[in-house]
């Protein structure tokens, strides 16, 4: 285990060199929400990047897409003056362009025509959303999650959507799978993760609000795999954490799956607890390897040591980051921790991180971690993302890159209401098979206006002669 101090971190911060390749304000590009024409869709209500984003290639060219939650944005349903406050997403398509282009961006949300449901307050439609290629066949899918849907009059029930992915399209409107929670305040799509278990595609959904066998509020996991029907989504049968529950543990208010294995993390934020658990192909049960402490509800995977084994990166108390590693490559060996950093403690120029993404961003063959800190400085809310690159001992906490807007090469100023790192999501949206980084600023204006844009920073192969040049 590596404790670090703060003094120590503050230390490294500003002495710290590197020549190792990472991101790189060259080609930066900061898309804004009615700049260049009006080309790229979403609602100017200062949400525009705040609540989350996910990348893939939805339409085949070889460069990720990127998709932008608003899931409390207002939703125009008839092109008057009727605005409800719903929820929506932005589809920015690369299009055969080296970064997500404004002009082919499009919105989803319900009352669409191919979106079935009603526009309603407090739907969060996007608010959450996982891009995976579900079918395995040409291009990624998007789901996404609406846990404040009401069916049948029951409130809250919650619903997802698919979409499949089409070449020189997108997400497709004409087969999409919707699927909807069995019983009200389920919070049916709380959570949405995926992976391919020895070879078959899955989709795996947070019902936080379920209560199996009883149990009010215990929480259960749904699962979905392809399906040829016109919906292509098949139900398959739900799970919960093994072990003792109890009445609103609330398990699966949000999961990760690693890419290389068969193991979920499922959190319980009533009982601050992860629950590591051994998901199969075939039906239950799904057996927990091990509960572990969970301050904080951010967490990820990623092989931030390249040793073929993903460790779990965990949000912990006060801005600190916690990382567990398995202490084999069987699928069932429990977890240890590996590091454990008070990176950015609170009441001094960070504060805790509101975000997180997974990427190789210098192409070497270890993971690399970002952490966004919307809320960060002495000066308000501008925001700076802090960059942690992989090694085969692990993260290097000794060697931080910070990044914020208007230094070395980024583009913009750097506001006290841009709050730049609000939301994270990696992908390669430039097909050269190193990991860019997409950074949300919610706080982003247009003249006097607070509209929100986002950031697409690229990942080089090339070294450069700082890692901590924002300072």
């Amino acid at each position: 285990m590596k404790t670090l101090t703060l003094l120590t971190i503050c230390s490294l911060l500003t002495t710290s060199t590197s020549l190792h390749a990472q991101l790189t304000g060259a080609g930066d590009q900061l898309l804004v929400l009615g700049e260049l024409s009006g080309q790229l869709r979403g609602v100017p209500d200062g949400t525009f990047g705040a609540d989350g984003m996910v990348a893939g290639d939805l339409d085949c060219d070889g460069k990720d897409d990127l998709v932008v939650q608003q899931p409390s944005s207002l939703v125009n349903t008839d092109g008057g003056a009727n605005f409800i406050a719903g929820g929506q997403v932005t589809v920015i398509r690369s299009n055969g362009g080296n970064f997500p282009q404004p002009g082919v961006s499009s919105f989803l949300h319900q009352d669409i025509a191919g979106i079935p449901g009603v526009v309603e307050t407090g739907d969060g439609f996007g608010r959450t959303a996982s891009i995976f290629n579900l079918d395995g066949v040409a291009c990624d899918d998007l789901f996404i999650g609406v846990p404040g849907e009401d069916v049948s009059g029951d409130n809250n029930v919650g619903t997802v959507h698919g979409f499949l992915g089409v070449p020189n399209v997108g997400p497709s409107t004409a087969r999409e799978g919707v699927f909807n929670g069995a019983a009200a305040n389920e919070a049916f799509g709380s959570s949405l993760t995926a992976r391919v278990v020895s070879g078959i595609g899955r989709l795996y959904v947070g019902v936080p609000g379920a209560s199996p066998g009883g149990t009010n509020a215990a929480g259960q996991i749904a699962q979905f795999g392809f399906s040829t029907d016109g919906q292509f989504l098949e139900a398959l049968a739900r799970f919960q954490v093994a072990g003792a529950l109890s009445a609103n543990d609330r398990w699966s208010t949000q999961i990760a799956a690693n890419k290389n294995g068969g193991v979920l993390a499922i959190r319980s934020p009533s009982l601050s607890n992860t629950a590591l658990a051994r998901s199969q192909d075939t039906a239950l049960p799904v057996t927990t390897l091990q509960r572990i402490p969970a301050a904080n509800g951010l967490m990820a995977f990623g092989d931030f040591d390249g040793n073929g084994i993903d460790e779990l990166a965990q949000q912990f108390e006060f801005g600190g980051l916690r990382v567990w590693r398995r202490v084999s490559a069987a699928v069932d060996a429990l977890f240890g921790v590996q590091q454990d950093a008070p990176l950015l403690a609170s009441g001094v120029e960070f504060i805790a991180f509101n975000s997180m993404a997974v990427g190789n961003f210098n192409g070497d063959r270890f993971d690399d971690l970002a952490l966004g800190f919307p809320g960060n400085d002495f000066a308000g809310f501008s925001g700076r993302v802090v960059v942690i690159y992989g090694s085969a001992t692990g993260l290097v906490v000794s060697n931080l890159q910070i990044i914020r807007q208007g230094e070395d090469g980024i583009n913009g100023t750097s506001n006290p209401i841009d709050r730049f790192g609000a939301s994270l999501a990696t992908g390669d949206f430039n097909g050269d098979n190193v990991s860019d980084l997409a950074v949300g600023v919610p706080g982003e204006l247009r003249g006097a206006q607070e509209v929100g844009g986002v950031h697409i920073i690229f990942g080089t192969l090339g070294p450069l002669i700082h890692a901590n040049g924002f300072e």
